[in-house]
């Protein structure tokens, strides 16, 4: 009965109730998936396929090799230094989508270090993203600029990332009463070393190569930064209650382009503002944009608060990526609709397995 749904909510998890093209045949947690065809599915024709089996395979080399000797027919996440392996192979074809993902360092801005904009700003100046980028993901990344992805139509296409100048940042330490007092190499100010611990959570191999990349470049500013990979759920612990200096975090774009719970100062402690970021005119500006009854209204608010993130950098934006995956060629997703048309229902940025029910297989060939 309706009225019993919400005091029921393990009966909908272990039925996994399903109306759409597919139902589920069986569930196994942490291995697989079973789809079958739902014959009650409005569209006779559909779905092409009788089954389709998810199969949950953490070790992303397993994935690689059972993908490579035909066990699996599509992976995603691929990682990027497996990209050429996929593209040397005739079976396959690689798949590389732009992605609602960015990468960041979260400064926290309640720690003494980072309290000040004018400091926060030096640092991304000794840091050579580009060079970051490149090496960690070749042609498959371009470097951000604001939590506005750079392809995403709101985006302020005239702000650029802060250039790679390490001489720039020393003079802006310098200015902020940074010094190297001692001679050993690392800035002091009030007594006090410029060092701090930079979190990365364990199993993000990119992240991982890009905090060693930052230590060593930040060191020849005098800033110590020293990488400390731990296990997700301590690492999500120590964001959430504010327990760390800098962190190499995800941020997945909200399509409705509301940041609130990003960047409020409202919501510290509470939602995702993990940086511990305020400031009361983009707290005010945040309230401009939600009040507007259209997505084209609350350009001039998240330009606005673009260009402040920009200059106080709670963040320092790193990289977008793209989404890599593969699939053996037997495995279409090319089809025609019935006006006689050709359409194609791949991988998009919002949905890995769009238009699954469209896929198909090819026949295998004959002996």
């Amino acid at each position: 009965p309706p009225e019993k749904w919400r005091e029921s909510g393990e009966w909908f998890y272990e039925h996994r109730v399903a109306s759409g093209p597919f139902r589920i045949e069986s569930w196994k947690p942490q291995a697989e998936i079973v789809l079958a065809r739902n014959p009650k599915y409005f569209d006779p024709e559909l779905p092409r396929l009788d089954r389709a089996v998810l199969r949950i395979v953490p070790d992303q080399t397993a994935q690689l090799a059972q993908l490579l000797n035909g066990e699996l027919l599509f992976i995603t996440n691929l990682k990027p230094e497996d990209a050429a392996r996929i593209q040397a192979d005739p079976k396959l074809e690689l798949i590389a989508i732009d992605f609602r993902n960015s990468v960041s360092i979260a400064w926290n801005n309640q720690n003494e270090l980072f309290q000040d904009p004018e400091t926060r700003r030096a640092l991304p100046l000794a840091i050579d993203r580009a060079r970051m980028v490149q090496a960690i993901w070749g042609p498959y990344a371009r470097i951000a600029s604001s939590p506005i992805l750079s392809f995403v139509w709101a985006h302020d296409k005239t702000l650029k990332p802060w250039p790679f100048d390490p001489a720039a940042a020393k003079e802006i330490l310098a200015k902020r009463g940074f010094r190297d007092t001692n001679g050993d190499g690392v800035l002091e100010k009030d007594g006090k070393k410029f060092e701090f611990e930079l979190l990365v959570n364990s199993g993000n191999q990119q992240r991982a190569d890009a905090a060693v990349m930052i230590q060593s470049q930040l060191a020849s500013v005098g800033v110590t930064a020293t990488p400390r990979t731990i296990e997700a759920t301590s690492f999500n612990t120590q964001i959430d209650q504010g327990n760390y200096a800098a962190a190499i975090l995800g941020f997945g774009m909200d399509t409705s382009l509301d940041f609130t719970s990003f960047l409020s100062s409202k919501v510290i402690g509470k939602e995702n503002n993990f940086a511990r970021y305020s400031n009361p005119e983009v707290d005010r500006l945040l309230a401009e944009g939600a009040a507007q009854k259209d997505l084209n209204s609350t350009v001039p608010s998240l330009r606005a608060i673009e260009k402040i993130l920009h200059q106080e950098q709670p963040y320092t934006y790193l990289w977008e990526s793209q989404r890599l995956s593969a699939r053996n060629r037997s495995l279409r997703w090319d089809w025609i609709d019935r006006a006689g048309q050709p359409r194609a229902s791949k991988p998009t940025m919002t949905f890995t397995f769009f238009g699954l029910r469209d896929w198909w297989l090819e026949p295998k060939p004959a002996n």
